[in-house]
């Protein structure tokens, strides 16, 4: 009778195929066979792949460090505004007497006193608060202002501003607008529109103020 050998019939683990004796492989182990290495190409991919994910962060580092530039300026331009606003509220004689008056474009006359250290008319302390005020925002010609104290000047680029009552004729009850413009992105835009989805416009920030 034939004989069957039950064990030729049992399945061969490919991964026991010519292991050395003595020698016991962990389960799910790969042969040297089935190893294989990084390729350049896939090294390539991976450092492009990072580099365009590290351009982008750049890019989203520059866009907030730009809003929060543009931020601050309207912060200063505020602050400003308000400063003059609390000038004329103080002077309101001179505000009556459209003193604090300002073309746009045009820079303040030089005052005649140092309102600081010696006393002054309502007309003479509106002309020394406007020198100050504009000084401190814009860019003026150094001796331009000679009777007012030094300090921190030009805090918007290309700053230009103006101040005028809104009804005409003007009354004591009339409310003043305080305008002031710059280049916030220092491209020459020369607009007065305020118009902030036009980058030809200058930024502008306004106040009415009540004397």
């Amino acid at each position: 009778s034939t004989s069957v050998r039950w064990s030729s019939m049992l399945p061969v683990d490919p991964m026991l195929v010519d292991q050395p004796a003595g020698v016991k492989r962990t389960p799910g182990a790969c042969p040297r066979a089935c190893e294989r290495g990084v390729t350049l190409i896939e090294v390539l991919i991976a450092i492009v792949v990072m580099a365009i994910g590290l351009a982008g962060i750049a890019g989203l580092q520059a866009t907030a460090i730009q809003h929060n530039h543009q931020a601050y300026q309207y912060s200063m331009a505020a602050t400003m505004a308000e400063n003059l606003a609390e000038s004329m509220r103080a002077n309101v004689g001179g505000v009556l007497d459209g003193a604090y008056a300002l073309d746009l474009g045009k820079t303040p006359a030089n005052p005649g006193k140092n309102c600081a250290s010696v006393e002054c008319t309502s007309a003479e302390l509106a002309a020394w608060d406007l020198a100050r005020w504009y000084n401190a925002m814009a860019e003026v010609k150094k001796g331009t202002f000679t009777n007012i104290p030094g300090g921190e000047s030009a805090v918007l680029p290309s700053a230009q501003a103006s101040v005028a009552c809104v009804d005409s004729p003007c009354t004591e009850d009339s409310p003043h607008l305080i305008t002031i413009f710059w280049d916030a992105e220092r491209t020459g835009a020369t607009g007065t529109g305020c118009d902030p989805t036009k980058e030809t416009d200058l930024a502008c920030f306004r106040l009415a103020v009540l004397p």
